[in-house]
């Protein structure tokens, strides 16, 4: 009985293989033409001759803190950041001109009136587009590389190169310590107050959520005067390999250039394993204290605690003044990691372009592209002004503004480029739900809106005639 439906079903399948086949391959022809046009006039080469002009200028103009790992830590930043963003507005533009040399040239209307789909054509061009973007991202990692290996070899010091092993070819995952949103303990504060009705009369609500955020500020980050402060970790599963786990803290003092003793005491919520060191340092400067690996617990779960032998206040940043840094293997699986999201960031910078050259001319859409990009760039800046806006008693048109203006923030946060290149700069691994929160999720949305509008307008656009 099951005969007849295997041989129903063998002729469909390899008629889908056949089709999809047949799409692949006109994707692909469409890609390797869109590609060569690329570098035909010798734009491509150009780009690609500036990305590393860039990468090498930038990395031996720039300077470090003297050390080697601080040294190329930082020239790998900043010429890689410039170049970055140099690669993403010439990507911004080839995808404009690409879509509207053909629209203005009538290459496309001669395209369009054989049987092929229009997504195909606009899903071949785009792929085209990307692999030279990929080719650019390419030419900036390894003009970095060739640099780096030159001014290692140039370095003075040779007792330093010894330390790059743990230090520059390693990555480490943050742990930030498990605390509540600020936000909801402003809001407990808010109801406690309004219980106990202390609530200042007359005051406006934007001047109350100011006052209540000020005092939880002062209550949650504060240490008194010889006090202590604890917070609790989870670092997940402690694989002991000899590798020690780093604590990273900076705290703030009203005397900067007093000398500040303290001791941290680090235990296991459950079972054994401790640790404990006094230390001396500066406020306003970031302190590190290696724990060995043996002194955890194997579940990762620490309490941390700061004792002060300090005569005045001190001020530890709400959730981001102490880290503890876990090892989390090779820098080079950093590096792909942040590649790859780089290479899906420069996918939706080339999707805008051609949505945009579809519907308007080559000079308007390219301004209108890069604006795009600034507003992206900015939305943190943004967000606040909108989240300082939305405190205030506002009206109907002051909230519909609100409303409109949080919308734009939402579809333009997903062109903004991923926080990947400094952390892989500073050995901070790419992967973390941070990451995904801040810029996976808003790109996933702008990816599909942007190809999802410039899908529709190339369909609807009326170019299936010669003219």
């Amino acid at each position: 009985m099951l005969a007849p439906v295997k041989r129903e079903i063998a002729p469909n399948f390899r008629q889908l293989l056949r089709l999809c086949s047949k799409v692949m391959r006109q994707i692909r022809t469409i890609a390797a033409n869109t590609f060569r046009l690329v570098f035909r006039r010798g734009t491509g080469l150009g780009v690609l001759s500036a990305l590393a002009g860039i990468v090498v200028f930038i990395f031996f103009c720039a300077r470090g803190d003297g050390t080697l790992t601080g040294e190329l830590r930082l020239r790998l930043r900043y010429s890689l950041a410039f170049a970055s963003v140099f690669l993403t507005l010439c990507s911004l533009f080839l995808a404009c001109l690409s879509i509207r040399r053909d629209l203005d040239t009538k290459v496309m209307h001669v395209l369009t009136s054989y049987p092929l789909a229009r997504w195909r054509l606009w899903a071949g061009k785009w792929c085209g587009m990307l692999a030279f973007a990929l080719c650019g991202w390419l030419v900036m990692l390894l003009s970095a590389t060739a640099c780096g290996a030159f001014f290692r070899a140039r370095w003075i010091m040779r007792a330093e190169q010894a330390h790059l092993e743990p230090d520059f070819w390693r990555q480490q995952r943050e742990a930030l310590p498990e605390l509540p949103a600020f936000d909801e303990l402003v809001v407990q504060e808010y109801e406690r107050r309004r219980r106990e009705a202390t609530l200042p009369a007359g005051a406006t609500l934007r001047d109350v959520r100011k006052e209540l955020r000020a005092a939880v500020r002062r209550e949650v980050q504060q240490v008194a005067p010889n006090g202590e402060k604890t917070w609790t970790f989870d670092l997940g599963s402690i694989d002991v390999d000899g590798r020690d786990v780093v604590l990273e803290y900076i705290f703030f003092a009203r005397e900067q250039r007093r000398i500040v003793r303290g001791v941290w005491m680090l235990e296991a919520v459950e079972g054994p394993g401790s640790y404990r060191a006094e230390v001396t340092a500066f406020p306003y400067t970031a302190g590190q204290l290696r724990i060995p690996a043996l002194a955890l617990p194997a579940d990762g779960r620490v309490r941390l605690t700061f004792k002060s032998e300090f005569s005045d206040y001190l001020v530890f940043n709400y959730q981001r003044s102490v880290k503890l840094l876990v090892d989390a293997g090779s820098l080079w699986t950093n590096v792909f990691v942040a590649s790859a999201c780089m290479v899906l960031h420069l996918g939706a910078v080339l999707a805008l372009g051609m949505a945009l050259a579809t519907v308007l001319t080559l000079p308007v859409a390219s301004f209108a592209g890069i604006v795009c990009y600034a507003v992206a760039v900015s939305t943190g800046f943004f967000s606040g002004v909108v989240a300082e806006l939305a405190s205030e008693e506002l009206g109907f048109g002051g909230m519909l503004s609100v409303w409109v203006s949080r919308l734009g923030l939402w579809l333009s946060i997903g062109l903004r480029p991923p926080a990947v290149l400094g952390r892989v700069c500073d050995g901070r691994s790419v992967l973390s739900e941070a990451l995904v929160r801040s810029w996976g999720i808003g790109f996933l949305q702008f990816s599909v809106c942007c190809v999802v509008f410039a899908l529709w307008s190339f369909s609807r656009k009326e170019i299936d005639r010669v003219h």
